[in-house]
């Protein structure tokens, strides 16, 4: 979750692979833009700009940029 001014997004960050920017290696760590929709099984998710495929779930913290908890 991101802060945009009294909204929050979801963005899912992570390592990437086989991306088609150069700019981004395999092993990268990357943040996507804010996500509109998760497919049902966590195999993809859809940003404004492109799909993305998901692997394996690394399995650490999710921080919750400020929100109070």
């Amino acid at each position: 979750m991101k802060a945009i001014g009294k909204e929050f997004v979801l963005k899912v960050r992570g390592h990437v692979k086989g991306h088609p920017d150069p700019a981004f290696q395999d092993g990268d760590k990357i943040s996507t833009t804010a996500v509109f929709w998760f497919d049902r099984k966590s195999r993809w998710i859809r940003t404004a700009q492109r799909v993305y495929l998901l692997g394996e779930q690394a399995g650490d913290d999710i921080p919750l940029d400020g929100v109070a908890v």
